[in-house]
């Protein structure tokens, strides 16, 4: 439960946050409810997430966003002036990302560099990211093995979800942000493809480890 109240400037910086690294923290768009943040419309329960850990609360998760729990975030970011509301219905026809992915990212460079690390907060949610290059990440696997598994555990969410979870992974910058210096270049190769899990261990760990040893630690407990 919130601790400190969600003002106005925290749903704000909760949305650069989104512009910055859709997808964050597992969080996804919604399906039912979008709130309106300038021009733009953004997943509530991202902006929750993020905003409730800028006013200096802890940290959620999608899993701490469940049945009337829901109710209560949106009535949070209500109260700091940003309604949520029922998206509108729209019927679309389902098109398998697999398929899309391809055209998506056609036309970007996989040598190009992008500058990452500027330092808005000494937090690592509020570092300045580019999610182009995770774009190009992504391409370049997708053009290299077609398929997107964790480079941990080889998870797949397509083979798990079939057309829901085709196309989805999450990017791991494998130099921690916190560490970058305010001109540092992120390239392809710094960027791993990790599925929520192994993600989210990535970051809790702590000393934090890096893929070699998250995989080593995997192999011992299933031996143990």
């Amino acid at each position: 439960m919130p601790t400190a109240k969600i003002l106005a400037k925290h749903v704000r910086e909760a949305a650069k946050i989104w512009d910055r690294d859709p997808g964050f923290r597992g969080f996804r768009n919604g399906t039912t409810y979008e709130v309106r943040i300038g021009r733009k419309s953004y997943p509530p329960k991202a902006i929750a997430s993020y905003a409730n850990e800028l006013a200096g609360n802890g940290i959620l998760s999608p899993r701490d966003f469940a049945g009337a729990w829901e109710g209560k975030w949106h009535k949070q970011l209500e109260n700091a002036g940003f309604r949520p509301e029922k998206k509108p219905d729209r019927t679309a026809s389902m098109t398998s990302k697999r398929a899309e992915l391809p055209m998506e990212l056609a036309g970007l460079d996989e040598g190009a560099e992008f500058a990452e690390g500027a330092q808005h907060y000494a937090q690592h949610i509020t570092q300045e990211r580019n999610p182009k290059v995770v774009k190009l990440a992504k391409a370049q696997r997708w053009r290299d093995k077609k398929v997107f598994e964790c480079d941990v555990c080889k998870f797949d969410f397509a083979k798990t979800y079939g057309e829901r979870g085709a196309g989805y992974i999450e990017a791991h910058h494998t130099i921690p942000v916190h560490l970058m210096k305010p001109d540092h270049k992120t390239k392809i190769a710094d960027i791993a493809l990790v599925c929520s899990n192994c993600h989210r261990m990535l970051h809790t760990m702590r000393p934090l480890v890096d893929i070699p040893k998250l995989i080593a630690m995997r192999a011992r407990a299933a031996k143990s």
